[in-house]
């Protein structure tokens, strides 16, 4: 196994260092169900096997991106670009699922669930509108996509929204109307594609940006953009660039990649894809969120 370890703030490196089989880091995972002799003792049916692979990567960049009341328009150039990159993405077919669970390998039902809205359930068309505010970030001809992957995370009443592609922000959702401001996505790395993820970390007071960096099959410059910035000033980040080989090959795509936290890591997943190949594996990598990561936030905010 390997482990990343990185304080995030400007001028820090990584350090990768081997750790005793068990302990997670960077891991690469087969397609579903490995082979009888990669499963380990006792491991649920299924079960794939760990390849450990080291990593590297430099310090990140502080990057103030200007907002805007309108919605960011990309140019030409932009445009033709992203609808070639998009041509060659759709050819990133997700892996098989691979065999279902049977009704055979499922326990018998316990009782019925637990109602939690007692004394009595809500109907089916119960639902409870706080806030209907339509975000302004539609642009005519700027090829934004059907399929939109909204992701939304919030800080109190500051919120930020993306989708393909665009990067939506306010500060004052508790207080209507609510104003929205935008972010030019291709601000914090200029190799930006798509697949963008938020997701904010209530024990470091930080949001989290995760974007994608693909330029075409086999360019160097593949990789993933993950950028952090402090509740209150989702126009402040620091921006820390994952090249294609933290997934496989120098020149690897880490494609569909996720993002998601726990109280004390930070975790990222991918799906590999080497040139003008089929899906290779997906990988898996955890940062231990310690606190210098609030710190770098609010130097940055500050």
């Amino acid at each position: 196994m390997t482990r990343i370890e990185h304080d995030l703030h400007p001028g820090a490196g990584w350090r990768v260092r081997a750790l005793a089989a068990g302990a997670l880091g960077l891991l690469l995972l087969g397609t579903a169900g490995a082979p009888a002799q990669a499963q380990n003792a006792g491991a649920p049916e299924g079960s794939v096997s760990a390849n450990a692979q080291t990593a590297s990567i430099g310090p990140g960049k502080v990057i103030e991106v200007p907002a805007s009341s309108t919605s960011f328009a990309p140019t030409t150039a932009q445009i033709v670009n992203l609808e070639q990159l998009l041509a060659l993405k759709s050819k990133h077919q997700a892996p098989s699922l691979g065999t279902h669970t049977t009704s055979s390998q499922v326990a018998t039902s316990g009782g019925p669930p637990t109602d939690v809205t007692a004394p009595g359930p809500q109907a089916p068309t119960t639902f409870t509108v706080f806030e209907n505010s339509l975000i302004n970030s539609v642009c005519s001809g700027c090829a934004q996509s059907t399929v939109n992957e909204p992701e939304a995370a919030n800080s109190g009443k500051n919120v930020v929204e993306t989708s393909n592609w665009n990067i939506a922000y306010t500060l004052n959702q508790a207080a209507g109307p609510v104003v929205w401001s935008n972010l030019n996505p291709y601000s914090f790395s200029s190799g930006f594609c798509c697949d963008q993820e938020i997701v904010y970390s209530a024990d470091r007071d930080v949001f989290l940006l995760l974007q994608l960096d693909f330029a075409g099959e086999g360019a160097a410059t593949n990789g993933l953009a993950l950028s952090v910035a402090r509740g209150s000033t989702p126009t402040s980040w620091c921006t820390y660039k994952f090249a294609g080989a933290i997934g496989g090959g120098a020149t690897d795509t880490p494609d569909f990649p996720k993002i998601a936290i726990s109280n004390n890591n930070v975790f990222i997943t991918w799906n590999d894809y080497p040139p003008n190949a089929g899906f290779a594996r997906a990988g898996l990598a955890r940062m231990p969120s310690t606190p210098s990561l609030l710190a770098r936030a609010s130097a940055t905010a500050s």
